[in-house]
């Protein structure tokens, strides 16, 4: 079986990485990585690239690979012209839905081209309503080991810096926490969209909080960061699918607080899913969180195990078994 992937992203955030987690495929099974270029970093690795979303030149590629089965990483709005292809050539697809949300107009009008929706997280699957078979597939994550908690109270977000994501909230929500702690804010902007970064120095002077908040911006290895905080936290304002930075703190022990804004409910409790914006919400439970040490700690061990039961191994066999049954054949 041959299986092509679409991907259509900056190469540096939790979808490509998310798709290498499911590699490399299974024996008996070819996987081919095709970079549609947006903002494609050169040092990411792709067997084929195409500037554009041209039907007619994927269509060609799908031939000349043979492809079995397509596999689209990420909405059906960001590859609609992988999807016509398919369609054309007669290959099964499946379709990852990335973010917590209905499906859009030509979303619903590309329905057809699509096989089976895969998405991030049981929340998804409870709101989304479509005619495409809909399966649930958390992608699985490597153990980093459980780390004790720091003593400095360091506060950690990692995220990358555009509007919608919550920075500004987490500076307004620090600045009425009593207890000591500091901010750590990991991740850089993107080529093609407005970073925030200058918005926000401004935002922390203004609040004489300039001493305490560190811009760190893109990092290789953001978990080296991580086990260095005692708490992290992220407030995004846009629906999200499943935030890799909530499983990779919650696998590495660290208390969590995550806005209501996808699939983060698969793993934390409901008193650690705040609502965006509600700047009083967070400001308590970051006071109850670093004031309480111990408390924090359970809280993160608690959700470590629930991790690593919903992040299992056995959903990379899950998911080339779905590939698989599209394609009408057997994972060996």
């Amino acid at each position: 079986m041959k299986a092509l992937h679409v991907e259509n992203s900056t190469g540096r955030g939790g979808s490509l990485r998310s798709l290498r987690q499911l590699l490399p495929p299974p024996l008996g099974i070819s996987s081919k990585t095709l970079a549609l270029v947006r903002s494609w970093p050169v040092d990411s690795k792709a067997d084929f690239t195409l500037p554009t979303q041209n039907p007619l030149a994927l269509w060609r590629l799908l031939q000349r690979a043979g492809t079995d089965v397509l596999h689209v990483n990420n909405a059906p709005i960001e590859a609609w012209g992988a999807l016509l292809a398919a369609a054309w050539e007669g290959v099964p697809v499946a379709c990852h839905m990335r973010s917590v949300r209905p499906l859009r107009l030509i979303e619903r009008c590309l329905q057809g081209a699509i096989d089976v929706l895969v998405l991030l997280s049981d929340v998804h699957r409870r709101i989304l309503t479509t005619r495409v078979p809909v399966a649930v597939v958390h992608h699985p994550m490597e153990d980093p080991g459980l780390d004790p908690l720091p003593e400095e109270p360091i506060v950690g977000i990692f995220s990358v810096l555009k509007p919608g994501k919550g920075h500004d909230l987490a500076l307004r929500a620090l600045a009425g926490v009593r207890s000591p702690w500091k901010l750590k804010i990991v991740g850089g902007g993107l080529p093609d969209q407005p970073s925030t970064l200058g918005p926000l120095r401004e935002l922390a002077a203004q609040l004489g909080l300039t001493s305490r908040v560190e811009f760190l911006g893109h990092v290789d290895d953001p978990l080296v960061l991580m086990r260095r905080c005692r708490a992290v936290i992220d407030l995004s304002e846009k629906a999200e699918g499943f935030r890799r930075t909530v499983a990779e703190a919650c696998l590495l022990g660290r208390p969590v607080l995550a806005s209501r804004s996808g699939g983060e409910a698969d793993i934390l409790p409901p008193d650690q899913i705040l609502l965006p914006h509600d700047e009083g919400a967070w400001t308590r439970a970051l006071e109850t969180m670093l004031s309480d040490p111990k408390g924090a700690q359970m809280r993160g061990l608690e959700a470590r195990n629930r991790a690593l039961e919903v992040l299992s191994a056995s959903n990379r066999s899950q998911f080339w078994g779905l590939l698989a049954s599209l394609a009408r054949e057997e994972v060996r």
